[in-house]
């Protein structure tokens, strides 16, 4: 005989219980589902420096250089941001911030090292290569091998997939190099490009040197970076925190550094007050919700679909 098994019936008021709470589960979870659309689209970044555990792998602000009259460091991301909201919190209250400000300007970290001495062509010059092996692509050259560590860095430093070449050296000539990640500056042996004007610097044991008759024909993998790069500033005044005497923090738009060539974001701040002693620097970059930026993301989805699956865009 079969059994029957009669469903339980909820009386009036647990049933409206049920529903109402079914419903807030089903929203909690859609809203949910939109903020992480949200946040996938127009992305945060967040960047820290604690001066009292400099060597923590926590420390994504890198380059770090405090003297007594200058602050300067920097924030690398391939990732284009509308604005960047700075949060510096000082050790001590006796050298305040206030209306401080810190200038913000975007390259590649090479392109702003110190000139030095020109050179008259490349001649015993070294240019770097690319090359593959196993899956991997190297900088070599000057003897000295870089590897790096994945297509977002290679893409990021601004070579180009085309120059890159089957190995055929012995690498074992090379002295390897700590592995290129984002934060990484290009090493000696690079040839930078300026556009428009397209003057070529040569990088050598991180200064920059002019090459006066540059052989262009030769030159294989030139990174360009742009002569406005080392004019264009952003400004950004500190002011005090309202939640403590000790932060300082200000927020500035980037949108005239933006369409700047580079991965790296450098961040001076001069005129330091005496006994200045900084406990922590905190960045947080956003991408606001705009046409422009939602055109992007999808410019940039449609890149990458393209790259992973092996097509080419006509």
């Amino acid at each position: 005989m079969p059994h029957t098994i009669d469903s339980l019936k909820l009386n009036k008021k647990n049933k409206k219980i049920y529903l109402v709470i079914n419903s807030l589960v089903f929203f909690t979870f859609f809203m949910l589902a939109i903020l992480a659309i949200y946040r996938i689209i127009f992305p945060s970044g967040y960047f820290v420096y604690s001066f009292a555990n400099i060597n923590s792998l926590k420390n994504t602000i890198t380059d770090t250089t405090l003297s007594e009259k200058m602050l300067s460091f920097y924030a690398s991301t391939p990732l284009r941001f509308s604005q960047v909201k700075i949060n510096m919190e000082l050790l001590n209250s006796d050298a305040p911030l206030e209306n401080q400000t810190i200038s913000i300007q975007k390259s590649y970290k090479a392109f702003f090292y110190p000139t030095a001495q020109n050179l008259e062509d490349l001649n015993n010059k070294e240019e770097n290569q690319l090359i593959s092996l196993d899956g991997s692509v190297f900088i070599i050259g000057n003897n000295q091998e870089t590897p790096i560590n994945n297509p977002t860095t290679f893409e990021s430093l601004g070579y180009q997939w085309k120059n890159v070449h089957p190995n055929n050296k012995d690498l074992s000539i090379y002295e390897k190099q700590k592995l290129a990640d984002i934060n990484s500056a290009h090493p000696t042996g690079t040839i930078l490009k300026t556009i428009p004007d397209e003057n070529y610097y040569f990088i050598e044991n991180h200064t920059k040197r002019k090459i006066i008759n540059p052989p262009k024909e030769n030159i294989i993998n030139a990174i360009e970076v742009n002569d406005q790069s080392l004019k264009e500033k952003m400004n950004c005044t500190l002011t005090k925190s309202f939640l403590s005497k000790k932060k300082y923090e200000c927020v500035v738009n980037l949108s005239s550094v933006n369409p700047l060539l580079g991965k790296d974001y450098n961040f001076t701040l001069e005129n330091l007050p005496a006994n200045l002693k900084i406990k922590q620097i905190n960045l947080e970059f956003k991408k606001t919700p705009s046409q422009e930026n939602f055109m992007f993301f999808l410019g940039d989805l449609k890149q990458k679909t393209f790259y992973r699956f092996g097509f080419k865009e006509s």
